[in-house]
């Protein structure tokens, strides 16, 4: 047994669940129609777009995407947010603000139709960083 966020209300549940006893959504039916997109969010390394990963240690720049106003994940610029969706969903993304990274948010709509993978790329403007969603072929290279 897993944990997951339910789809509608983003509490976590077990993945075996029939419905979400908190909010009633139909879990097993959206588990197994349900697409799993990757997200990467990126890191910005000077004003203009160009990216990388993010470098391991303290500096790491903490990451939180949430949809419906419910965090479905949380992690670090250069980790890979596996999500399911079953059909198109705008979500928000937050670089939360630390010592060593300036803070952003963006929002971008998610279609498992169009693209399984995505990717943030991120763009240092002053204290805070623009982000923007793009759907990639692949999250190497």
């Amino acid at each position: 047994m897993a944990l997951i966020k339910c789809f509608d209300c983003g509490k976590e549940i077990s993945d075996r669940a029939g419905s979400c006893p908190f909010c009633g959504c139909p879990i097993s039916e959206l588990v197994k129609s349900g697409e799993t997109v990757k997200i990467k969010p990126l890191l910005a390394v000077s004003p203009e777009w160009a990216v990388m990963d993010a470098p391991p240690g303290p500096g790491d720049q903490k990451v939180s995407i949430s949809s419906n106003g419910n965090t479905i994940w949380e992690g670090r610029a250069g980790d890979v947010a596996a999500l399911s969706f079953v059909q198109p969903t705008n979500i928000d993304i937050k670089y939360h603000m630390s010592f060593w990274r300036n803070g952003g948010k963006g929002s971008g709509t998610i279609d498992p139709a169009q693209s399984k993978t995505y990717v943030v790329f991120a763009r240092a403007v002053g204290l805070t960083t623009k982000l923007e969603l793009r759907p990639v072929d692949t999250l190497d290279g």
